[in-house]
């Protein structure tokens, strides 16, 4: 393994147990996997940008990400704003300077408060969202005991079951849970130690956020270029 800072080796060992978790949660192979995602990203590009899927793999919209496309999005918002066709280098480096002020910058006494409110009508209504769906009657397609047993010990359950989840938001959410267990069985999250014995010890120093954010916008103008 080639010499990389601890923490985009860590990134990288999460992110390939995320891929596998994200395929059991599929019922798919990792191979599968990156097929449906990269159909789904020229989806996402097609109708985002408005372009066709051949334009989209020939301008590259198929490798570049959720995030990509977000940033391609904005910058033609800003360019309509300025009234000028605004490069994405250019873009970036305006780009990347207001999110690095918008961070450093304290949230005066009224933002706070109107975030703190925000939060709390969010967790409140979720907090009651979620009661309600518990408490819904079961239906005689409601999934039983012995089904969830079975899904934290063997994971998926068959098709036909699976159905009913479309049209039940309690079922859904219990499926999803129990079938976790199972995945956690399967691939789990290594402890932190496994990961600093992935990386070379002279590598091992976190950045602080400034450093990383430069990190990201260097990535996405090399992404870019």
């Amino acid at each position: 393994m080639s010499e990389r800072t601890f923490d985009e080796a860590r990134y990288l060992l999460r992110l390939d147990i995320a891929t596998k978790r994200l395929a059991l949660r599929r019922g798919v192979t990792v191979e599968q996997l990156e097929i449906d995602m990269r159909e789904e990203e020229i989806s996402h590009a097609m109708r985002s940008l408005g372009l066709t899927r051949e334009e989209v793999i020939a301008q590259g919209w198929d490798r570049k990400g959720c995030m990509g496309i977000s940033l391609e999005l904005e910058r033609r918002r800003t360019s309509a704003h300025a009234q000028r066709n605004i490069p994405m280098d250019e873009f970036c480096v305006e780009y990347q300077r207001s999110m690095l002020e918008r961070m450093r910058r304290p949230l005066t006494d009224e933002e706070q408060a109107e975030q703190d409110q925000r939060i709390e009508t969010m967790e409140r209504e979720g907090q009651g969202s979620y009661e309600r769906m518990m408490a819904t009657p079961p239906t005689p397609d409601c999934l039983v005991q012995d089904e969830f047993h079975h899904l934290h010990t063997r994971g998926h359950l068959p098709p036909e079951r699976r159905e009913h989840l479309a049209s039940c938001k309690k079922c859904d959410h219990l499926y999803y849970k129990h079938l976790e267990i199972w995945i956690e069985k399967q691939v789990p999250y290594p402890p932190e130690a496994a990961y600093e014995r992935a990386v070379p010890a002279v590598s091992m120093a976190p950045h602080s956020k400034r450093s990383s954010w430069r990190d990201i916008f260097s990535g996405l103008k090399r992404l870019f270029s």
